[in-house]
């Protein structure tokens, strides 16, 4: 069995590839989309949370908020950008994972609708846009009214009850007229609602 437990997948319809990621053990494998053929596998020193084939012949990794203990350089770098290969080009540092990491849920949310891709952290209050130079810019800010702030979450396994009214931002995508997203209330098995908005 080649990939186990949770998996992310791109296709790249102009190298006529498919790219999947799993999670335990993290690996990245690179198959040909029309036999099934296995064509490389990609080295990464880091656990990804998310990932997206963009810009062109270039891979933006999105790493996960916690699990760098034996690597603060590892923890620190929220975002990485690779060659098709998976060699190293560029990161983005984020000096809050100081004070903010090791928590249960610290994915990403991301979409791409051709010319752009937006992203936001899992428990976050705005979304930032990258563009294909590798430049990160805030493109929302949401006003949620929480009481307690995201830098103050804490949600590590077990005591997940007492942010029981957290209100977050989840899935979310965009069109030339309208924003979709998702509102979650709650944080892990407390999560209370789920809207379309």
């Amino acid at each position: 069995m080649e990939h186990g437990r949770r998996m992310k997948f791109k296709v790249d319809t102009l190298s006529n590839e498919i790219y999947i990621y799993s999670y335990h053990p993290s690996k990245m494998n690179v198959y040909d989309m029309d036999t099934g053929n296995f064509k490389r596998n990609l080295k990464l020193n880091f656990e990804v949370a998310n990932f997206e084939l963009f810009p062109k012949d270039r891979i933006t990794l999105f790493t996960t908020e916690y699990g760098y203990k034996k690597s603060a350089e590892k923890m620190l770098n929220e975002v990485y950008l690779t060659d098709i290969e998976g060699n190293e080009k560029d990161s983005i540092v984020n000096y809050n994972r100081l004070n903010n990491h090791n928590n249960i849920a610290g994915y990403t949310y991301l979409y791409y609708d051709g010319k752009q891709l937006c992203y936001m952290g899992n428990f976050k209050d705005t979304l930032f846009h990258l563009d294909s130079k590798f430049q990160k810019s805030p493109y929302i800010s949401f006003k949620l009214g929480n009481k307690v702030k995201w830098e103050e979450l804490n949600p590590v396994q077990g005591n997940t009850d007492k942010y029981s009214d957290f209100v977050t931002i989840g899935r979310m995508f965009e069109t030339e007229e309208y924003f979709f997203f998702t509102i979650r209330v709650g944080i892990a098995h407390t999560n209370k609602i789920n809207l379309l908005t």
